[in-house]
């Protein structure tokens, strides 16, 4: 740290000040002193300060701008803070209607390069927990339902039906029936037809924690900063498309966006979500039992249902 002489109004010269305090007592005097003027002294200012604190120097008035503290600690002291300035920067790119903040490629590197992974990470935990955005369901409509409800109900399922495959890993080895001796075949079915049912109970869904683990919607709209900083990691990660790379002779974070999808899938890493049963291979276990009726003790979110 640099140290600055300040020379006050009595001719007595300071030393041994950092530029901090330099900058703090040349503030509060300058107008008294009335030797330098103002405008060339902001313009000093304004560079001290950096381009993340330019904007709250008042040029007018000659002050900064006082913010409060984001969670009200502190006796709601005021003061102003990059971390904030970083928070009101993402309300410029929310979603009319919805608070949430949607970036580019272009826009995501930059804000991931100038804040670093972390600092990012943390800024976008706070405007989540601060403003509680509306939480990007996946969009399904009544239309997408016909459309996939139909194409199940003239699905073939014969080509889910994998006969005599032995390439089967359970998960216990002390099972009475195991597969290797009993298993006849397997249902490999993709969630094309989740649709069918998701439309009805996609928001219940992911309300739905566990005894240890909190659901989607529960960590959104009531957890923590901390338990919303804990879900948002995979948007830096392999999901996001986010990729290391050498940029003049220096590792950078390149890729990615912050998109609806982008926060839906890291807060499926993150959080339970109580999953579907696919309506296809509930069609499958039907036709191949020639069920009439079918007792669902477990009745769940009506998947099953769906594929009757």
């Amino acid at each position: 740290m640099n140290h600055i002489p300040i020379l006050t109004k009595d001719g007595t010269t300071i030393s041994n000040l950092d530029e901090s305090e330099a900058l703090i007592i040349a503030f509060a005097t300058v107008s008294a002193l009335n030797e330098i003027p103002v405008a060339n002294f902001v313009k000093f200012l304004k560079e001290s300060l950096g381009k993340y604190y330019q904007n709250s120097l008042l040029e007018n008035e000659c002050k900064m701008i006082k913010r409060k503290d984001l969670y009200g600690f502190d006796n709601d002291k005021d003061y102003m803070s990059e971390h904030h300035y970083w928070i009101e920067t993402l309300k410029e790119y929310a979603q009319h209607g919805t608070g949430l903040p949607i970036l580019d490629q272009q826009t995501f590197e930059r804000f991931t390069k100038e804040l670093r992974k972390e600092e990012f990470r943390n800024i976008l935990a706070d405007y989540i927990f601060k403003f509680r955005p509306r939480f990007p369901l996946k969009k399904i409509t009544l239309d997408d339902v016909r459309i996939s409800f139909n194409e199940l109900r003239k699905q073939d399922i014969t080509k889910y039906c994998k006969l005599n495959d032995n390439n089967v890993m359970e998960k216990y080895n002390d099972y009475k029936y195991p597969y290797k001796d009993y298993g006849l075949g397997i249902i490999d079915a993709p969630s094309t037809y989740n649709n069918v049912s998701n439309y009805f109970h996609q928001e219940l869904r992911l309300l739905c924690s566990s005894y240890s683990f909190k659901a989607p919607l529960d960590v959104w709209y009531r957890g923590t900063a901390k338990d919303i900083w804990r879900c948002l990691g995979p948007i830096w990660r392999g999901i996001n498309d986010m990729k290391k790379v050498m940029v003049e002779g220096k590792e950078e974070l390149r890729g990615g966006e912050l998109s609806e999808a982008s926060y839906l899938s890291a807060f499926r890493l993150g959080t339970y979500i109580a999953t579907q049963f696919k309506p296809n291979v509930a069609k499958t276990i039907y036709q191949l039992t020639n069920a009439k009726r079918v007792l669902d003790t477990s009745c769940g979110w009506g998947d099953r249902l769906a594929g009757f």
